[in-house]
């Protein structure tokens, strides 16, 4: 897939062009319930809108091969907010960083390395729903809450080997 955009005569670059490429997968995982009945679980986000569509948005043009068109406004138009407060969480990553190594000096690619493996530690984790026999989303009653093993720790049986080293990222968020 490519995009191709006819900019014209540019003479500033004061607004610009996002872009954005996702996968869905649904189901996100399958479960194991304690009943040994295996279980589709889906994207928390399902029951928020009813559609990928609904989800992304409407793009300005129509792509080759996809018979509805997208809206971009839900995923896109809040690009500068989200920019905006990830530069915020890294500048408290970088201070905090800082103040805990006042004799020790951290070069920026450590710190760089922190902020990477923040977002590692939230992008593993997949909040999820599953949808009952008459096909209508069981809802915020059934949230399970997943977390994939991203590293090499072969966590099989127990997720605190997962989420005991997460656990003081999380801490770090919510101070």
């Amino acid at each position: 897939m490519s995009f191709a955009f006819d900019l014209g005569n540019v003479t500033s670059t004061a607004a610009p062009i996002v872009f954005a490429l996702g996968l869905v997968r649904d189901p996100v995982l399958t479960y194991l319930r304690e009943d040994n009945v295996v279980q589709n679980r889906s994207a928390l986000w399902w029951l928020t809108w009813n559609s990928v569509e609904s989800a992304v948005g409407q793009l300005p043009f129509k792509l080759t091969g996809i018979n509805s068109r997208f809206k971009m406004d839900n995923f896109l138009a809040n690009y500068p907010t989200a920019l905006s407060r990830a530069v915020t969480l890294d500048n408290t990553i970088m201070s905090d960083v800082a103040k805990i190594s006042l004799s020790a000096k951290i070069s920026a690619t450590y710190k760089d390395l922190l902020a990477l493996n923040l977002r590692q530690t939230l992008g593993a984790i997949e909040l999820t729903t599953s949808k009952l026999s008459n096909g209508s989303w069981a809802g915020m009653d059934d949230l399970r809450v997943f977390m994939k093993d991203i590293g090499n720790s072969r966590c099989v049986l127990h997720m605190s080997c997962l989420l005991r080293p997460s656990s003081k990222r999380f801490v770090f968020l919510t101070l």
